[in-house]
Parts: C-alpha cells; sequence; structure tokens
C-alpha cells in the first residue's frame, strides 16, 4: 500500500542569487552558501514554513492552514500538484486554503505567485497526505444471480465506512470488522460483472477489484440459419450475459444477444466446425451432427427452368450453402426445420446427373440430382429471307422456315408435312428450316413437329 507520489516540487538548492528558505527563516541552522554576499539578494518569492493539518481526505473539502512569508501576491495554491479548490489569505504569513477532491496519494503543499513557487521545506514539513480507503481482495469474487453469499474484503483504511457496493450492487448486510476487514453478505443481482468499492469520510476506494454475479452455465440446444445462411440463431438458455461465441475457432465480432434463449449472428462469415459460447456463468460447446439427405423432390428436373426442390434428410438446419458440385455459385435456399431445406435451382443449360451438396456447420452432404431437358414449345412458325455467304464468297437471299419457342436448342428432329428436314439454330435459339417452300404447298395446312429428350411440340403452318 505505498503511496504514489503525485507530484514533487522542485530540490532545494542555493545559487549565488537564492538563499536556502530555511536560512532565510533560520539561519542558524544552514549553512550559507560561499557565493551569498549580501542579504539583499535572498529570494522574496513565497516560502512554506508549516502545514496543518499534513493529511485529509481524498474527497477534499477540508480545511488546510498554511504558514511561512511571502503570501500577500499568492495566485494560487496546490496540494500535489493538484489546485485547491479555494483559498484564503489571512495575511502574508497564513493561508487557509481547501483541498480538490484528488486521487489516493502524497505530494507537496504549494503558494504559487508573481514571484515564483514555494519550494519544499526541510524534513518535507511542506508535504501533504490524500487518505482514502484501498481494496485489496475479496473472497469469494463470484456469487450466483439468487441467493445470499457472504463474502469477505480486505484492505485498509476501512473505518468508518459509510457505502459498500460488491459488482455494482450495494450488498444486503455489511461489518467493519477492522480497519482492513469488512464482512458483507450479497443477494441474487442481475448476470453481471462489477467494481467492488468501499466509501469512508476519506474517500473512494481504488476500482481495480471486480465481483461477479454468476448465472447458472449456458445451455445450447440448436441451431438455425436464416436469410440463405447468412444469420445463424442459436437456441438454449441462460445466455443473457454471454460475452463471446466463436465458431470453429473463429471468434465472432457480430452476435446479438436477443433474449435469455437466444443469441442471433449475422455477419455471414463463419464456417464449420463445433459452437462455444462463453457467459458469465460459464462456457459451453455445441457441435452439430453430421448431415444426410434422403430425397430430392423433383427429380429429375428440366433444364432452363426455375425449380423449387424439396430436400429432405437430417441435421439440415444450419445449412450454410447449397451448390452443384463443380459450379462455383451457390443455390438460394431457405431452411424449413431440421429435416427439410427449400431449394432454387435457378435457370441453366446443365444436362445429365450432378452432386447437390449441402454444406452445414456439422459437415457436408451430397445426393444425385438429373437434369433433364426441357419440354419444346412452338411460339411461332414462318417464312423469312435472310441474306447468306456462299462457299464461293459471295452473298445471296435465301428462304428459312423460322420456328419460334422454347427449349429448341435440344431438339433432335424436326418435320414438316411429315417430312423429315434439316435445320439448324441460330443465335437467339431459334430453329431455321433451309428452302422450305417445296415442303410448304400454296394453301395447304401442313403440322410441324419438333422433337427433343424433353417431349414434342406440334404447330400448324398455312403458306398463302
Amino acid at each position: 500500500n505505498t503511496l504514489p507520489i503525485l507530484k514533487q516540487g522542485p530540490k532545494e538548492t542555493a545559487t549565488d542569487s537564492t538563499l536556502d528558505a530555511a536560512a532565510a527563516l533560520d539561519p542558524a541552522s544552514a549553512t550559507l552558501p560561499s557565493k551569498v554576499k549580501t542579504a539583499s539578494r535572498i529570494s522574496t518569492g513565497p516560502v512554506i514554513t508549516s502545514v496543518n493539518p499534513h493529511e485529509g481526505p481524498s474527497k477534499g473539502g477540508n480545511t488546510v492552514t498554511i504558514r511561512g512569508r511571502g503570501f500577500d501576491t499568492a495566485t494560487g495554491v496546490n496540494f500535489a500538484g493538484a489546485p485547491a479548490a479555494s483559498f484564503h489569505m489571512k495575511s502574508d504569513t497564513e493561508i487557509e486554503a481547501i483541498p480538490a477532491q484528488t486521487p489516493r496519494g502524497a505530494g507537496y503543499v504549494e503558494v504559487v505567485g508573481p514571484k515564483g513557487t514555494s519550494p519544499p521545506f526541510r524534513n518535507d514539513t511542506n508535504r501533504y497526505e490524500f487518505k482514502a480507503p484501498v481494496v485489496s481482495t475479496i473472497s469469494p469474487n463470484s456469487a450466483p444471480t439468487a441467493g445470499d453469499t457472504n463474502v469477505t474484503i480486505t484492505g485498509s483504511g476501512f473505518t468508518g465506512a459509510t457505502t459498500v457496493f460488491v459488482g455494482g450492487l450495494t450488498p444486503k448486510s455489511f461489518t467493519v470488522a477492522s480497519d482492513s476487514q469488512i464482512d458483507a453478505t450479497v443477494a441474487g443481482g442481475p448476470p453481471q460483472r462489477g467494481n467492488v468499492i468501499v466509501e469512508t469520510p476519506d474517500g473512494i476506494s481504488n476500482t481495480d477489484i471486480n465481483f461477479t454475479y454468476k448465472p447458472p452455465p449456458p445451455v445450447i440446444s440448436s441451431m438455425q440459419t436464416t436469410g440463405n445462411g447468412r444469420t445463424l440463431t442459436l437456441s438454449g438458455s441462460n445466455l443473457t450475459s454471454t460475452t463471446n461465441v466463436e465458431i470453429g475457432n473463429n471468434r465472432l465480432g457480430k452476435f446479438r444477444v436477443v433474449n435469455d434463449d437466444t443469441i442471433s449472428i449475422s455477419d455471414g462469415y463463419y464456417s464449420g466446425g463445433a459452437t462455444t459460447v462463453t457467459t458469465l456463468g460459464g462456457t459451453t460447446t455445441y457441435t452439430p451432427e453430421q448431415p444426410t439427405i434422403s430425397s430430392i423432390v423433383p427429380n429429375p428436373i428440366a433444364a432452363e427452368t426455375e425449380t423449387d426442390l424439396t430436400v429432405s434428410g437430417s441435421n439440415l438446419n444450419s445449412a450454410i450453402t447449397v451448390r452443384i458440385f463443380g459450379e462455383r455459385d451457390t443455390l438460394q435456399h431457405q431452411v424449413i426445420d431440421n429435416n427439410t431445406l427449400r431449394v432454387n435451382t435457378r435457370s441453366t443449360k446443365r444436362l445429365g446427373e450432378k452432386q447437390l451438396v449441402v454444406t452445414t456447420l456439422g459437415g457436408e452432404a451430397t445426393s444425385p440430382i438429373r437434369f433433364v431437358a426441357p419440354p419444346p414449345t412452338i411460339d411461332s412458325a414462318r417464312i423469312e429471307t435472310s441474306q447468306i455467304r456462299t462457299r464461293a464468297g459471295s452473298r445471296e437471299q435465301q428462304q428459312f422456315l423460322v420456328i419460334h419457342g422454347n427449349g429448341l436448342e435440344y431438339v433432335t428432329r424436326v418435320t414438316v408435312g411429315g417430312t423429315e428436314v434439316k435445320f439448324q439454330w441460330n443465335e437467339f435459339g431459334q430453329i431455321l428450316v433451309p428452302n422450305p417452300i417445296p415442303l410448304l404447298p400454296q394453301g395447304r395446312t401442313v403440322d410441324i413437329v419438333v422433337t427433343s429428350p424433353g417431349g414434342s411440340a406440334t404447330t400448324t403452318f398455312t403458306r398463302g
């Protein structure tokens, strides 16, 4: 409990222009420097010869009498480097000052004037100490949030204690057993950590000793993602005082305690692994189980269509991403419950069997999914004339039967009036049948049929 030195005044020195202040008041007690020739060279700044009392409460407010000389032009008084709250100059040799609230510690009393600041006096006569209680330990340093707990506070300066705080709360009762010990009984309080503070007529103690009201240990019973895996919700109990959340050894800075049963995590950059939650009541770890996929409905599905899939299985509620193996982009998904996901495949031209991959905080699950050609549709068919380049390099006009529709890029066979014809596609996915006039007699209506692995489509055409 060594007191800190808040501020020291200048050392006692005697030069050819300044005589030691003590010698000025009592020449017989000091040795004069050889260079001092006349009394006219003695400094006329303020000099302190006594301070009464030499100590006071750190909260200030008490009266201190300062005696000496050269006070008639005083402009200020300092206690351990801190300006006094106020002072009254009674005469050239006496000042009454009131210290301001100052941290516990000790230093010199100084009188400041236009001719300088008073120096330290011999034997620390002008030294002043700010007294306050000191809290060193509390045992135990925690208590449950319910029920009474007896604690012992040790330190110094507890005599006359008027107020005690334990973990930020006033205890149910306390007794000053001695100047160095306080016995207290704390009742249950909300989950929190706070200072242990003792207040006496001298002031308020230090604030570096803490006490914690501990809730029951936390429990995590389940977790579920929302927002396409960007937000994770942890469900359980005793979560109000959560101080840290880690997933897969990654500390998360963005979590929100919704209530005592729920934590929401929204940074979306977590990866798989065990989830650890730390509260004032302790630490718990939750490890999600490996996911499985039992079915995908519908399956197969048509390419080039947006299809909502229902993925069934187990341990799916912490799904982070859903994707097709080998493709970089992820699919939009929604967790329905622990056994069900809703997945949108978007429009795609992929065909054949692929692997649907579901990644959760518990691992990965895969299942085959087959993409087939969509059934073709025909919106219209008409004869158009286009300019083409011949093998000789010249350009000439040529007529085409142009078939417009959807899913036509998968067509493998075209018939016009029952006759299979050659065809090609343009850049817009339309089917072009060259030289169609012989197949379309004037005034007759014929059937145009396109066939793909996804099915067939038919339309009629009449050349006027």
